[in-house]
């Protein structure tokens, strides 16, 4: 499958780098017929009618003439090519991947999210997600794949779009027999949980906005020093919940024990000689009201990277920063997924707990012990007796969080999932994880008495 330029002028040069050299065939222009432009040879219009044009996708790149170029293919009945306008290229940032990270905007366009991808051996894809570039992804399928097995583009507004002859329908409530869905809109698009609610599980999906695990930019390399550190050993993973006491905190210093904790637990610090030996925040929200107390935190702080970008004060030599990947919702099967490595990202589960059992997974623990985990909010979610500790929240900060973690209290039933994809993750994966919780309302996990673990 290769490109066909219609039109070798200023537009045919654009539109020749913005879609690859090495893809373009020719150009295809009667006034400039037997001659070469920007290195390609240039036909007249016959000669395309005279090529196979099952491999070919032609595109008309003309300011001008446009619309004669356009009737002049519908006459010939020629379906697959599409129209490129200059502003495409602002489009291209708009509507493609992108995320926040080491510290700098990354965008990941259609060619290098379907390179990561075998889509060679689907022959029913579907896409998910029409705009108007999706006659640029349909091609980059077309180029890994056969156009032939694009059976429908499905689209959630009443719009119309160039797509290279392939069915655009809007989501009707039912998906026909594929094997490959193609998803191209974001996580905010409305109706995007129904569609994917009704997805068969053997067919396989195709996230063009999950990039994280595809692009090496997305990786912390240096964090590959942390595998199996612990191996073999018991971690105990510690919140911040009313059930936690300064007791048990002085226990795990006193018998060594390796701990991770997470969020605001400096804020005891001063009241026992633990320290945690990891310490993990991802949320936003805690990142920019912790930040500023960063530098004294002892031990190794993971922080998730992207919020850092616009903010020099949270680039810290001393911080590990991971990526953090924001999943799909839970319509999915065995979502959230688990990461199995820390130099490619975390995922995010609704809790940072969840990126905790995460890296004390990666960390090579055989046992995983909960603490302080009380799977519980008082209708005010900000209220002091959310937390063991007081002056948890400053004023200032409960007027600014409360309605977000009212959300948060809302949306426990998707911690609840979180944590149930890792239990079924550690039976097949060769840890445990038990619930050393003193009361509270997790009953995931197999629970144990804190005490009788000494």
């Amino acid at each position: 499958m290769q490109y066909v330029i219609f039109g070798a002028g200023k537009w045919g040069s654009m539109a020749l780098s913005f879609l690859g050299i090495p893809r373009v065939q020719c150009f295809i222009d009667n006034y400039r017929a037997g001659t070469e432009y920007c290195g390609k040879e240039t036909f007249d219009f016959e000669s395309l009618l005279r090529m196979d044009l099952e491999e070919i996708i032609v595109v008309i790149a003309s300011r001008y003439h446009y619309i004669e170029m356009e009737m002049q293919l519908k006459e010939h009945h020629i379906q697959r090519y599409f129209l490129f306008y200059e502003n495409h290229l602002g489009l291209w940032t708009q509507m493609l991947p992108f995320s926040y990270l080491n510290k700098q905007f990354e965008l990941v366009s259609y060619n290098r999210l379907l390179t990561a991808y075998d889509i060679t051996k689907y022959r029913h894809v579907a896409i998910l997600g029409a705009n108007e570039l999706v006659p640029y992804l349909i091609s980059e399928i077309a180029f890994h794949n056969r156009i032939e097995n694009l059976c429908e583009v499905i689209k959630f507004d009443d719009d119309e779009y160039q797509t290279l002859g392939i069915e655009c329908t809007k989501w009707n409530g039912s998906l026909k027999d594929i094997d490959c869905l193609i998803i191209n809109c974001p996580r905010c698009q409305p109706g995007l949980d129904e569609v994917l609610g009704k997805v068969r599980k053997e067919t396989d999906i195709i996230d063009l906005y999950d990039a994280d695990l595809i692009e090496p930019s997305f990786y912390h390399p240096e964090l590959k020093k942390y595998k199996d550190m612990c191996k073999g050993k018991r971690v105990f993973v510690i919140g911040t919940g009313p059930s936690l006491t300064i007791e048990d905190l002085n226990t795990l210093c006193q018998y060594g024990e390796i701990c991770i904790a997470s969020n605001k637990m400096y804020k005891a610090y001063p009241q026992t000689d633990f320290r945690a030996d990891f310490y993990v925040i991802e949320d936003q929200d805690v990142i920019e009201d912790c930040n500023e107390n960063f530098k004294n935190i002892p031990g190794n702080l993971f922080i998730a990277d992207g919020y850092h970008v616009e903010r020099p004060n949270y680039i810290i030599d001393s911080i590990q920063y991971f990526h953090i990947i924001i999943p799909f919702s839970g319509f999915l099967p065995n979502c959230p997924k688990f990461s199995t490595d820390l130099s490619k990202g975390l995922y995010r589960g609704y809790t940072v707990t969840y990126c905790s059992l995460q890296l004390a997974a990666y960390l090579g623990a055989k046992e995983i012990y909960l603490l302080g985990i009380d799977h519980s909010y008082s209708d005010d979610p900000v209220a002091e007796e959310n937390h063991f500790i007081k002056d948890y929240f400053t004023e200032e900060e409960k007027e600014k969080h409360r309605e977000v973690y009212k959300q948060v209290m809302l949306g426990i039933d998707n911690v609840t999932k979180a944590y149930e994809a890792t239990e079924l993750y550690s039976k097949k994966h060769g840890f445990r994880i038990y619930n050393a919780t003193r009361g509270g309302k997790l009953e995931v996990f197999e629970r144990v008495d804190f005490d009788s673990l000494f």
